[in-house]
């Protein structure tokens, strides 16, 4: 198995929760659509989940979460007991409000990708060549820091004395995690979508995020590299519909 290893750095980002909207809530890692529709921008319009499966595993690492005081402009609908701007041709308010929003602060990230070997290479040629680069919201900077291939290790974990260690933030499989007994939260992450009457309908992937705990006995698929952010061996968990057909 050959995967895409992305290493990547962000100072801060927002990988906003659905329908938080009072407060604007962040996943501690960003979602799989959020990384989905990265690799689709990178390669470029025409290249469609339908036409593109892939795989898609990360693990990361972070200072904080902070919470910043916005002023966010919107659409409102109109109300006559208040004075509003007024867009006559959408007939919508524009309407200003203070609203908290969470940003996970110093971020490392590891992304591994499995698609079609021209597709990986594409990225890779490509992901370099933007102007801008952001993953999240368009403010929230990424730093590419390493894009290259890698075949990662199979292991096998016969006893107590062979665990290894979770230290990072990682998306676990549900069965992992009643394997490992390792504990966490339980989210519903958004993946593929379909747009329906220009609406965008989610299929949801059900992980339990983690930033702790010991691989027992078992086998697992690991990156064995390890550098100043991750010292010790990291578990790849994918998570996608490339080979699934």
């Amino acid at each position: 198995m050959e995967l895409l290893r992305i290493k990547a750095y962000q100072p801060f980002a927002c990988y906003r929760k659905p329908f938080s909207y009072g407060f604007w809530d962040t996943y501690p890692l960003p979602p799989f659509s959020t990384i989905l529709g990265w690799v689709h921008w990178i390669l470029g319009e025409s290249y469609t989940e339908e036409k593109l499966p892939m795989n898609i595993g990360l693990v990361g690492r972070f200072d904080t979460i902070t919470y910043d005081l916005q002023a966010l402009v919107k659409f409102d609908r109109t109300r006559k007991e208040r004075e509003q701007i007024i867009l006559d041709d959408f007939q919508k308010a524009l309407t200003s409000s203070p609203t908290y929003v969470a940003n996970v602060t110093n971020i490392y990230l590891r992304i591994y990708i499995q698609m079609e070997k021209k597709y990986m290479e594409l990225f890779k040629e490509k992901v370099f060549l933007v102007n801008y680069p952001s993953l999240g919201r368009y403010e929230d900077l990424l730093r590419i820091d390493e894009v290259g291939f890698i075949t990662p290790k199979i292991i096998e974990i016969g006893g107590y004395d062979d665990q290894i260690p979770i230290d990072y933030c990682i998306y676990l499989k549900p069965e992992m995690v009643e394997k490992t007994r390792i504990k966490g939260s339980n989210f519903l992450l958004p993946f593929y979508h379909k747009q329906i009457n220009d609406l965008r309908f989610f299929e949801k992937e059900k992980v339990v995020f983690t930033d702790s705990g010991n691989l027992g006995q078992g086998e697992y698929v690991i990156d064995d590299e390890k550098d100043e952010i991750f010292k010790s061996p990291v578990l790849i968990q994918l998570f996608g519909k490339y080979g699934t057909n």
